[in-house]
Parts: C-alpha cells; sequence; structure tokens
C-alpha cells in the first residue's frame, strides 16, 4: 500500500519537470536555452501519460516547410551545423508541435500549457526592460537582452509582452477579486513597456484583443437572445469609455496629456504624421518585388526587414518555405476555429486559445519573428501541437476533464 502511495506521488511530481524545462525555455535563458529545449524534448516522452502523436496535415506542412527552409538557410547564411539554428529553423518548431501534443492529457493541461508559455515570455520581456535605458527619441529604441547582452529593439522586446495580454483576459475571465487585481497589474505592465521605450504595437495589439475577448465572449458563451442586447450594451459602454478618455486627455485633464508627451511614447507620436507612420507598407513592397524576380530568396543581408513572420521567411528563404509556413498558419488557424465552435470544451479554455492566437499573430504580422526572435515561434508551435491534441480528445472522447 505504502508502495503504491509512493509511486503515485512520485508519478505527479515527475509529471512537472517537463513544465519546468518548458518555462525555462520560455523565459529564453541566453545561451543555455538551446540545451533546455533538448532537455525539454527528452524529458517530455519519457515522463508523458499520453505517447500517441497526431501527424495530421498541419504537421506534415510544417516539417516539410522546416526541413526546406533550414537546408536553404544553412547554404545561404551559415554552411556549417550551429545547434542554435537547428533548434530555431529546423527541428524547434517539428519538435516544439510534437511536444506540445505529448504534454496534453485534459483540457486543464492546455491552460497550464498557454500560461506557462506566456508567463515565461512576459518574465524574460520584463528582464530586459528592468535594467533598460528609456528611450528618448522615438528612434533610440534599443535595449540589452537580460541574459546576452545583444541588443534588442523594443518592438521585438514588446512581443515578450504579448504574453501579459493573453493572462490579462484569462485572469479578467477567472472573475475572483484577486484574478482581476492580477488582470489590473498586468495592464499596468503593459503600459510601462510601451510608455518606457515608444512601442505602439503592444497598446494596439492590447486594444484590439480586448474588443476581440468581449464580443467573443458574447458569441461564444451566450444564448442567441441575448446576444445582441449585450453586443449593444458592450458596444455602447467602450464607445463611451472611449469618449470620456479623448475628452479628459484632449482637455489636459490632471496634466495627463502634459506628462504622455513627455514619455518615450509621447515623444515619438509627436514626431510622426500619423500614427501607422513607420514604412513597413514599403519594406513588405520591397521584399515582395524582390521575391518576384528571384523566389528563391537569400535577402537576409541585402534587404531590410519586412516586419511580417510570412514575408520575412521569403527574405530569407524564398517562396516555397513562405507558403508552406502561410498554409500551415491558415490550417492552425482552421483548427481553432473548429476548438473555439466545441461545447464541450469550457469556454473559459476557448477564450483562452482565441486571444492567445490573436494577440500572437496580430504580433508576428507586424515583426520579423523568425529572424529576431525565433524561439517565440517555437513556443507557438508547442501551443500548436497542444491544441491539436485537445481537438482531438474531444472529437474522440467528447467533454474531457
Amino acid at each position: 500500500m505504502k508502495r503504491g502511495i509512493f509511486v503515485q506521488r512520485l508519478a505527479i511530481r515527475t509529471k512537472y519537470i517537463p513544465y519546468l524545462f518548458l518555462i525555462l525555455f520560455a523565459v529564453g535563458m541566453g545561451i543555455l536555452n538551446s540545451y533546455i529545449f533538448m532537455l525539454l524534448v527528452i524529458s517530455t516522452p519519457l515522463l508523458s501519460k499520453d505517447k500517441r502523436l497526431i501527424l495530421n496535415s498541419e504537421f506534415c506542412v510544417l516539417l516539410l516547410c522546416f526541413l526546406i527552409f533550414y537546408a536553404l538557410y544553412n547554404t545561404y547564411y551559415e554552411q556549417g551545423i550551429v545547434l542554435y539554428t537547428i533548434i530555431t529553423v529546423c527541428i524547434g518548431p517539428i519538435a516544439g508541435f510534437c511536444l506540445g501534443q505529448l504534454l496534453v492529457t485534459s483540457e486543464k493541461s492546455i491552460q497550464e500549457i498557454i500560461c506557462i508559455c506566456c508567463i515565461g515570455l512576459l518574465l524574460h520581456g520584463v528582464l530586459n526592460l528592468g535594467h533598460a535605458p528609456s528611450a528618448t527619441i522615438w528612434y533610440d529604441q534599443n535595449i540589452p537582452d537580460f541574459w546576452t547582452g545583444e541588443k534588442v529593439s523594443a518592438t521585438l522586446n514588446g512581443a515578450y509582452f504579448t504574453g501579459a495580454i493573453v493572462l490579462c483576459c484569462f485572469f479578467y475571465n477567472r472573475r475572483k477579486f484577486k484574478s482581476r487585481m492580477l488582470s489590473i497589474a498586468l495592464i499596468g505592465i503593459m503600459l510601462w513597456s510601451s510608455l518606457k521605450t515608444a512601442e505602439r504595437t503592444l497598446i494596439i495589439n492590447f486594444l484590439l484583443s480586448i474588443i476581440i475577448f468581449v464580443y467573443s465572449m458574447i458569441f461564444l458563451g451566450e444564448k442567441r437572445k441575448e446576444r445582441l442586447v449585450k453586443a449593444l450594451k458592450y458596444t455602447g459602454i467602450i464607445c463611451a469609455v472611449i469618449l470620456v478618455l479623448v475628452i479628459l486627455f484632449l482637455n489636459d485633464f490632471m496634466g495627463i496629456q502634459t506628462a504622455f508627451f513627455k514619455t518615450s511614447l509621447g515623444s515619438r507620436l509627436n514626431m510622426l504624421d500619423t500614427i501607422m507612420q513607420d514604412g513597413r507598407n514599403e519594406a513588405v513592397g520591397a521584399v515582395l518585388k524582390a521575391l518576384w524576380t528571384h523566389p528563391m530568396g537569400g535577402f537576409k543581408n541585402t534587404l531590410f526587414y519586412a516586419h511580417n513572420l510570412i514575408v520575412d521567411a521569403g527574405r530569407m528563404c524564398g517562396v516555397i518555405p513562405m507558403f508552406l509556413l502561410l498554409i500551415y498558419i491558415v490550417l492552425i488557424l482552421m483548427k481553432v476555429f473548429r476548438v473555439c465552435k466545441n461545447n464541450n470544451i469550457s469556454l473559459e479554455s476557448r477564450m483562452l486559445i482565441l486571444i492567445f492566437y490573436f494577440s500572437y499573430l496580430v504580433n508576428f504580422m507586424v515583426e520579423p519573428v523568425l529572424e529576431g526572435m525565433p524561439m517565440i515561434f517555437v513556443t507557438f508551435c508547442i501551443v500548436n501541437g497542444a491544441v491539436a491534441k485537445l481537438n482531438n480528445l474531444v472529437m474522440l472522447n467528447g467533454e474531457i476533464g
């Protein structure tokens, strides 16, 4: 009897070893991160209760995409074996997708995986920002990475804070006082990041995610007769809040406008003709024009970032991995759509999955993630595998624990 209890307790404790490596990986511990990922790859299959893998269409597309991507990347830029490169643009996304599947055993586990990934990424961003000087002018946005000391642009560092958006919505949705206070604290962390580094993307992403969160809660959680009434009610509340904030800002209530324009973000916006002025469209156009005449890519060292995950994949390694990556994301979104419509999955889990994908894909569409922060994409693929497994469990078993 005692031996059985001991084995049971040991099984419960060892279950969390992959979670430990997952959060250490998400925190991005510099040169150790590649080795931490390898420990995650080794420990997860050994300690997983359910060792079944789903070799579905998105996995096959992902596999083909990154085998081709790595072959071309290695030919164009490195011509040698580098562990970091192998992990980030070859086995990382592929293995990450498989690891996500092995980690999921229940609906609760997918909440744990997404929250662990978001917390780790957020901690990395906070560590970077905590010892970085404020950007005094809009183009002075480089901050040192906490682990390596290498310069990271403020907009790329803001990608780490995307985790705060997901966690903010998740904790608010739990409807407990402590959770709501934590949600408010996360909003403060996002404002700190944006004001200190003159970064707009995080704030715009947060506002869009809140709108998606509010209306998704209505249409996924309410009965049909109540949806329109609630939608109109929340639309009125959102418009009223925006109107009040604009009036207070324009009238410099309690010096809020003056204080804002003294921040890095305020200084940057004051120097631009429009809030969206940044040259991203021109950069995307330049890459697509180059790919039209030279479809095999190889422009990493000759063309500036397109600030778009998919287009930058083409910039580095051509149209084949670019279109495969686009197909992969479309297939993943189809799976997410199916999961979010499934009433056998709790509303809390569906909303967490929805906001995770919306906020991270918004960020991916405006940043060169594969080149600037490839480990974030690997983390994204871990969640992709987890969602694929959850969908399969629900399809097979109906409602799961």
